[in-house]
């Protein structure tokens, strides 16, 4: 426990030190100023994102209507998340020692304290998903876990409500329940149950409201142009067939001099924009998203090994963030820096903007956000640091 308060001290002084040098965030990813201004104009505005980090601002800003407490709670959640991670493992049956290894990752990370100290989902998911791990030991360890199931499965609708990517660990989460333990399968079943009609509250109730407001079902109504930038840099038409209608989605330039992830979801280079329009701005018809997964589905039914390959290589850049994306990175400026468009630029600070944003943002597409822009404004060093997945 000596060793868990240590790394918890340093923790907290590392995060003092990034609120205290750095105000009041870091606000150069270009989703940060689209994540602000839904905040304040809707948060199911964006076709592209889902709404409930957005909401999350919305109710710091309502508690205080500055974006560094926001930041603030951001990294209380960080120093929770690792604390639970060591109370999970721990009452699994593992050894302070074992504990401490992933508290000390989320604690003492620098990649976490980095999202924490931007407006972003990751920090809020990481928190709501690690919240679920915790509750989801607690009802295997208690007598009646029942209650724990519930708050495992509240947690994850939380974390899907914040990025969709949360719907697919519902069933992971399951199948833990029924499978694992030695409690009465009855015992078992009732804990599964419970967990996704818990996971439906906070997941129904957004999908109501986003329908009430935008007019349409689902999460959102473009994101299908980020499963389909996914395939775009290997997608070769000529291993596979397209399916009827989506002959105009495939690329004619050769993979190996192909630009990343960024160019084929937001500029013109990409078919898809061509076809549809820019992903943020505009809605696909359902027609149309149905086109761009049947294209996705196929791209990868007909290249397994190369999209196991682009994932393989994605899980290495989690451990290293320099390792190019794709096998062969071309030179020059980064294909996120390529796609910046107006909702990128949309925020107002009091340091010069980073050269990327000087290039493609002229001062008329720089949001004004009203109250947002004195108390949001940055007044630590130049927020140069851009999120790129494709380096």
């Amino acid at each position: 426990m000596v060793a868990l308060g240590v790394v918890v001290v340093v923790g907290l002084g590392l995060r003092l030190y990034f609120v205290s040098g750095w105000r009041p965030a870091l606000v150069g990813f270009p989703d940060s100023g689209i994540y602000v201004e839904d905040a304040i104009t809707g948060v199911f505005n964006d076709p592209l994102r889902v709404g409930g980090y957005s909401e999350f601002l919305r109710l710091m800003h309502g508690v205080r209507a500055h974006l560094s407490f926001a930041i603030f709670i951001q990294h209380l959640l960080g120093l929770a998340s690792g604390l639970l991670l060591f109370g999970a493992v721990r009452r699994a049956g593992a050894s302070a020692r074992a504990a401490l290894l992933p508290a000390a990752v989320v604690i003492l990370g620098g990649s976490e304290l980095f999202i924490e100290h931007a407006p972003l989902t990751e920090a809020t998911f990481i928190f709501s998903v690690d919240l679920a791990l915790y509750a989801l030991i607690r009802a295997w360890a208690s007598a009646r876990g029942w209650p724990w199931a519930i708050l495992a499965g509240l947690a994850l609708g939380v974390a899907t409500d914040l990025r969709s990517v949360g719907l697919l660990l519902l069933p992971v989460l399951v199948a833990v329940f029924l499978l694992a333990g030695s409690s009465s399968w009855r015992r078992r079943v009732l804990c599964g149950v419970l967990a996704l009609l818990a996971a439906a509250v906070p997941i129904e109730t957004y999908l109501y409201l986003h329908r009430q407001s935008q007019g349409y079902g689902g999460f959102t109504g473009a994101g299908y142009f980020d499963a389909y930038a996914r395939v775009a840099p290997f997608a070769d038409c000529s291993k596979f067939r397209p399916p009827p209608g989506t002959a105009r989605l495939c690329i004619h330039i050769p993979p190996s001099h192909r630009p990343g992830h960024d160019v084929w979801e937001f500029t013109g280079l990409s078919p898809a924009v061509q076809a549809y329009g820019e992903p943020d701005l505009t809605v696909p018809k359902p027609s149309e998203n149905s086109q761009l997964r049947s294209f996705t589905e196929a791209a990868v039914l007909g290249q397994p090994g190369r999209y196991l390959h682009y994932v393989a290589r994605d899980l290495v850049r989690i451990v290293d963030p320099s390792f190019p994306a794709r096998p062969t990175a071309l030179p020059g400026p980064r294909a996120a820096d390529t796609a910046a468009h107006p909702r990128h630029c949309s925020i107002t600070t009091s340091t010069p903007p980073p050269p990327w944003r000087s290039s493609v943002c002229s001062p008329a597409t720089t949001l004004a956000t009203g109250p947002f822009t004195a108390t949001w404004a940055s007044s630590g060093p130049t927020n140069a640091t851009r999120a790129s997945r494709d380096p």
